[in-house]
């Protein structure tokens, strides 16, 4: 085996990698990315799409309020996966920096519970607008690729 450039035998670039994600990357940012990529390999083999999407029908009728806030890491493309690990490590990791790790957690849970409860609220005001229960059904979740 030759030696590479650093002297020790066979260094590993996945290894090489992560070390420098673990070492370069605020907590925050970096366990959502890595949530975000446990929860893309998971949906292979579970419905994490139909388990965590905000569906007002379920976040209402049976008082699922998880998925106000779960809705958004659901990522069922590689794609999707690749452009949020792209742009929320550069970004995510400037606002955790000048603000904090507490500060950038709050603020995507905020943005999260606004988005989703005004996703609700128009859902019902469809509802009760046209009287079709299909919007009920109508669902909020992450990058569906």
């Amino acid at each position: 085996m030759q030696p590479s450039s650093s002297g020790a035998p066979g260094d590993n670039p996945v290894l090489t990698f992560y070390h420098n994600f673990l070492t370069t990357t605020p907590f925050t940012t970096r366990a959502t990315l890595q949530t975000l990529l446990l929860l893309f390999l998971l949906s292979f083999f579970l419905p994490l799409d139909t388990w965590l999407s905000n569906t007002p029908l379920f976040t209402i009728q049976r008082f699922e309020l998880y998925r106000l806030i779960l809705s958004p890491l659901i990522c069922v493309s590689f794609m999707s996966i690749v452009f949020v690990g792209m742009t929320f490590k550069s970004l995510g990791s400037r606002l955790e920096q000048a603000h904090g790790s507490i500060k950038l957690l709050l603020l995507m849970i905020q943005i999260t519970v606004v988005v989703n409860t005004l996703f609700v609220a128009m859902c019902l005001l469809g509802y009760y607008g046209t009287g079709d229960a299909t919007a009920l059904m109508n669902t909020s979740q992450g990058e569906s690729g």
